[in-house]
C-alpha cells in the first residue's frame, strides 16, 4: 500500500482517496490507505470514510471494527460515525 510506494498523505488527500474506495466498494484499498496513514493525520473524517466503504463493500464485521478502535483510540464519534456503522449492519442483517 502506502508504504510499498514510499508515499506520504495529508489528511485531505488520504480521506479522498478512502471516499474514493468506498464509491467503488473496495474496503480493503480503504483499509490499506487508513493503515498507511501517519497517527497525526488519522481522524474521526478518515474513520468515517473507511466505516463507509466497508459498509459499501458489505464488510460490516470490518466497519464494525473500526467503530470500537475509534472508541479504543479516544476518537470522537459523530453521527456520520453512527449512521455508516448502523447501516454496515443493516446491509450485512448482523443483528446478532
Amino acid at each position: 500500500c502506502l508504504r510499498r510506494r514510499s508515499l506520504e498523505l495529508d489528511q485531505f488527500l488520504a480521506t479522498t482517496a478512502i471516499s474514493c474506495c468506498g464509491k467503488m466498494h473496495a474496503c480493503s484499498q480503504a483499509l490499506c490507505f487508513l493503515r498507511g496513514l501517519a497517527g497525526d493525520v488519522v481522524n474521526t473524517i478518515s474513520y468515517n470514510a473507511s466505516i463507509t466503504a466497508c459498509e459499501k463493500g458489505g464488510k460490516w464485521d470490518y466497519a464494525l471494527e473500526l467503530f470500537r478502535e475509534m472508541e479504543h483510540n479516544y476518537m470522537e464519534r459523530n453521527i456520520r460515525t453512527y449512521t455508516a456503522a448502523v447501516s454496515a449492519c443493516e446491509k450485512g442483517e448482523a443483528w446478532a
